[in-house]
């Protein structure tokens, strides 16, 4: 099964250059009917979040943090995280983690 809800989260400290980064290799896979939803953006990257935004293949969400993580997790196929506590709580949700 391919996964169609995607999760970006690099944690408290996560750093918008990197999350960029993952952002942009979503871009590039092209794949119809994505919903990705990306925690921890920052402004610098409000441009980038503008054009993903208005992607015709997929849906892209762009969150300054998440008041209820739980639900996002339960909502995700597959999450890209930063390592930490986060990843032993999205395993225990059933979510396919890369790191």
């Amino acid at each position: 099964m391919r996964p169609k809800n995607i999760l970006v989260t690099l944690g408290g400290g996560g750093n918008s250059a990197v999350t960029t980064t993952i952002v942009d290799a979503l871009k590039s896979l092209k794949t119809l009917g994505l919903w990705i939803k990306v925690i921890g953006m920052d402004s610098s990257a409000s441009q980038l979040a503008q054009d993903m935004e208005s992607s015709v293949w997929g849906r892209f969400e762009f969150l300054d943090r998440a008041a209820k993580m739980e639900e996002l997790m339960a909502w995700a196929d597959m999450a890209i995280s930063g390592g930490g506590t986060t990843c032993w709580e999205m395993a225990y949700m059933g979510c396919r983690i890369s790191y």
